[in-house]
């Protein structure tokens, strides 16, 4: 079948927005399949190209094509002309190498909606020190399945700005979100937004919705300049302590602003920092 989209630039499509389909044709096993659509010169008043998109509906399917244009003008002393050529390599997208990963029982944290959001794997986007100019970026997070398979995992991720100390980001304000994609109940989900290149870099954290929903994923990252994606070193991680107490009848001394006087008995605990230190308390 064929399917024609708005192109964004020179590269190849990687995400569909809504709206953006211009036409797309049957998908047949006949010899010849077509499509017949109409299109403007200028989209949305800049010269972009449309993308034609030619494809199987099954993949992994080999097999040769030939693919021709024809176009039909209003005028016939118009003078307009078309071009119709293969997206050249050296302006499509550049491509991280895929990184495998998974959820595990400790890193399967849910979405933001759960405190545990903090356990799940998080991955480093860095920039070449010569970027100066913004970078569009197409991240793509797919469920480690065969290509016609799904389960029931709600799978999404987040992206957010990254920490010079390359330390999981633990503590999310709304200034620190770039991006969220959609959680969805499919193989893949995608997002494609444009950031300026920075030391600090952004951190891709992949998500399910629910916690403890284990499984592999593959995360991928398209971009129109060079960039590199690194998991988190946990060995750079938080340090962590964990202390197990419980309140009883005679330290359960509620709320300080409703309880005058028994707020006091609440269990309290010394903590003690020796220079000026960012502190997570939950």
């Amino acid at each position: 079948g064929l399917l024609v989209v708005q192109g964004t630039g020179v590269q190849r499509i990687l995400s569909i927005k809504k709206g953006s389909i211009v036409g797309e044709s049957e998908y047949s096993d006949d010899e010849k399949v077509r499509l017949q659509v109409r299109l403007e010169s200028r989209q949305k008043g800049r010269d972009l190209p449309y993308i034609v998109i030619a494809t199987t509906v099954h993949p992994g399917r080999e097999a040769r094509f030939t693919l021709s244009c024809h176009s039909q003008v209003d005028d016939i002393h118009d003078e307009t002309r078309f071009l119709l050529d293969a997206v050249d390599d050296a302006y499509d997208w550049f491509r991280t190498p895929r990184i495998q990963s998974s959820w595990t029982e400790s890193t399967s944290g849910g979405d933001r909606k759960n405190t545990s959001w903090r356990a799940n794997p998080q991955f480093c986007i860095t920039f070449n020190e010569r970027t100066r100019r913004a970078v569009r970026m197409v991240i793509l997070l797919a469920k480690s399945l065969d290509e016609e398979s799904n389960d029931e995992r709600t799978i999404g991720f987040y992206v957010v700005r990254g920490m010079l100390n390359r330390q999981r980001r633990i503590v999310l304000k709304p200034f620190h979100l770039i991006g969220e994609s959609q959680f969805v109940r499919k193989a893949s989900v995608s997002l494609e937004l444009e950031v300026d290149p920075c030391v600090e870099g952004y951190y891709i954290i992949p998500a399910t919705k629910d916690r403890g929903h284990i499984g592999p994923f593959t995360l991928t990252v398209y971009a129109t300049s060079e960039v590199n994606v690194k998991p988190i070193d946990s060995s750079r991680d938080w340090p962590e302590y964990v202390i197990h107490n419980a309140w009883t009848e005679t330290t359960n001394g509620g709320y300080r602003s409703r309880n005058q006087g028994s707020w006091l008995h609440n269990p309290s605990f010394p903590l003690h920092v020796a220079s000026p230190t960012d502190v997570l308390i939950c």
